[in-house]
């Protein structure tokens, strides 16, 4: 069987989301690297299980450095001065029927279910709750200055166009700052199973990138995610500096 990759491409799970949960799969922690997180305060700064709901954390851990899956090297691996990832996946799909369900789709695509969930999410878990989030993953990443800072941000706009299905939006949210954007990748019916939508949220606070994705139902919105990214953004802001 070709890897679920292959089968089904997901954009920004392979570039924007590699470097939290090591792409596509069963979830099991953020790998730890020789980074350091880019503000003292972060694990108290970023946001938490509390802000969530019915959420459990399923990785929370520095990050060894970027994941760029589909553009290969690039010069901002070495402006990259740290970053830190935090996931959380709902708790409707750690027990009862979801969980058998999702536990079938790790082992018809290969993947360990003793490992965690499977994910991106899919089938009747994502029809049953539309609206609702189900995976949801925080990142901070600490560039060199902020002229990097925003070139990443660039370089996720100006990848969506390796996923015609893609888009992005710019967010007029002076909470965010002028840079900031939205990415959405809608979901598919595939037979009659249906995918995640997945809708990512960057903004640059001084040479800091803080990105919040969130992946749920077809009824997801960008309002939604903005206002979670409005709490991180706030947070950062006010607890280590930058505009």
């Amino acid at each position: 069987m070709l890897p679920r990759m292959a089968l089904r491409p997901r954009w920004i799970c392979c570039l924007v989301l590699a470097s939290v949960a090591g792409g596509c799969g069963a979830i099991g922690s953020a790998s730890p690297g020789p980074t350091e997180a880019p503000c003292a305060n972060t694990a108290a700064v970023m946001l938490d299980t509390a802000d969530l709901g019915d959420f459990t954390t399923f990785g929370d851990a520095p990050m060894a450095g970027l994941s760029l899956h589909g553009i290969g090297p690039h010069p901002i691996d070495a402006a990259f001065r740290g970053g830190w990832s935090r996931m959380w996946i709902t708790n409707l799909v750690l027990s009862g029927p979801y969980r058998v369900e999702n536990e079938a789709f790790g082992r018809q695509y290969g993947s360990p279910i003793d490992e965690g969930p499977f994910v991106p999410l899919e089938g009747s878990i994502v029809s049953d709750h539309a609206k609702e989030p189900l995976e949801v993953y925080e990142r901070v990443l600490e560039f060199a200055d902020a002229a990097w800072a925003s070139e990443w941000l660039d370089i996720a706009r100006g990848s969506v166009g390796a996923q015609t299905a893609s888009a992005s939006i710019a967010l007029n949210d002076a909470r965010l700052g002028d840079e900031a954007h939205a990415i959405v990748e809608p979901g598919e019916v595939i037979g009659t199973t249906a995918t995640e939508t997945t809708i990512l949220v960057e903004a640059r606070v001084a040479d800091t990138v803080v990105a919040l994705t969130v992946r749920g139902g077809p009824g997801l919105t960008v309002e939604q995610v903005s206002s979670l990214a409005v709490e991180a953004v706030s947070r950062w802001r006010e607890s280590c500096g930058g505009l």
